[in-house]
């Protein structure tokens, strides 16, 4: 009887050794990830901002940027111009998407054709779609033809080649393909809403803007505060698809695309300059971030 007893218990300790060195081999490698991608990385980034040459220099870079602030026409003033602006355009098509969420939440006539019409773009390379916009918006472009048609004098501008205009017709095409922005986190919960919040609110003669604004919209709060301080934290990521259209040239750089040039260039002095350049951002966006942070919090949970 004891013999038994402690065979089932040899066994269990080996059994539960075994699922302990399988736990453990299962969450090693995104450990090994984790530890030399991110943590790493940014303690390497961190020690960079000082260094020039290899070499401690102390606020140098620092120094460097303020300079390249100060400088007339600064790139990267224009930079941080460009990033809000997009910045912006992704507002815009975050409250299009909470109106575009509740017409396919209500299925109306024709919600399965559009959805489908909407949703192309995610499945298609954004090079097809970038190509198409530069061809639409060329000065030999189907818009140049039915102007032209209309005033034979008419001269279709380098749209994408002037700096005054470079950077809104990116933003055009930015609102263009961003119609689904955030759809599935808004369809998600959408979904969840009990249909008899709906039913009664119909029965008392709510209309569908009342609907939206008054019933849908506190309702999802939650999700909404959570997408918007997603949206805040990716502020100075806001960026348009420059490589594809003006690689930064017209004026149409970014912080997001000016920091990927530093980086491109190979050079250890403009790893330290990207440094500096991200340690900057981020003691800006910080305080920004646990402010809004702060005042999320303090939104009261819907359940239902």
């Amino acid at each position: 009887m004891d013999t038994t007893v402690e065979k089932k218990r040899t066994m269990g300790q080996a059994r539960k050794l075994k699922d302990t060195i399988f736990v453990y081999c299962l969450i090693a490698l995104p450990l090994i990830e984790f530890f030399t991608i991110y943590v790493y990385t940014n303690i390497d980034s961190f020690f960079l901002a000082f260094k020039l040459n290899g070499e401690f220099a102390g606020w140098a870079n620092f120094r460097m940027l303020w300079n390249e602030i100060r400088a007339p026409g600064s790139t990267l003033l224009i930079a941080f111009r460009n990033t809000f602006i997009y910045f912006g355009a992704d507002m815009i098509l975050f409250l299009w998407s909470i109106v575009l969420a509740y017409f396919f939440y209500k299925k109306l006539y024709g919600y399965k054709f559009f959805r489908f019409v909407l949703y192309v773009p995610a499945i298609i390379s954004p090079i097809v779609f970038v190509t198409l916009f530069k061809n639409i918006a060329g000065v030999n472009g189907p818009i140049a033809m039915i102007m032209t048609k209309y005033n034979p004098e008419f001269e279709m501008p380098k749209l994408l080649a002037r700096s005054d205009t470079a950077t809104w017709t990116m933003v055009v095409y930015v609102l263009w393909m961003g119609w689904t922005k955030n759809m599935l986190y808004l369809g998600g919960s959408l979904a969840r809403i009990p249909l008899e919040i709906l039913e009664s609110a119909r029965i008392d003669g709510v209309g569908p803007w009342d609907e939206l604004t008054k019933i849908l919209v506190p309702l999802l709060l939650p999700t909404l505060s959570t997408l918007v301080l997603l949206d805040v934290i990716g502020i100075l990521g806001s960026s348009g698809p420059i490589l594809l259209f003006t690689k930064g040239e017209y004026e149409t750089t970014t912080i997001s695309y000016w920091m990927f040039t530093l980086v491109w260039s190979y050079t250890e002095d403009a790893y330290s300059q990207a440094s500096a350049a991200g340690l900057c951002l981020t003691a800006i966006m910080m305080p920004i971030i646990y402010t809004i942070r702060h005042f999320i919090d303090k939104i009261d949970p819907v359940e239902y």
